[in-house]
């Protein structure tokens, strides 16, 4: 079980887990960020192209929470 409060932690597990989380959620991203603005907490924060694609219970992995942002498809810039 990875420790929240530990960015390593998270990055490790992240990084253990990314193929996992992208496709079971779609993402077109991934990154650690904190858990909640002013927390000292970490979390795999998943990037979607649209709110459908947040689940609708709040979802963890390993104990560390992710928390999903609502960004659209990203597009290359030349």
């Amino acid at each position: 079980m990875a420790d929240p409060t530990d960015v390593e932690s998270v990055k490790r597990l992240l990084a253990e887990h990314r193929d996992q989380v992208v496709r079971t959620y779609r993402a077109v991203g991934t990154g650690v960020g904190s858990d909640e603005p002013g927390g000292r907490g970490y979390a795999i924060v998943v990037y979607v192209k649209e709110k459908s694609d947040v689940p609708a219970e709040p979802a963890a992995l390993e104990g560390v929470r992710l928390r999903f942002v609502v960004t659209g498809e990203f597009k290359l810039q030349h």
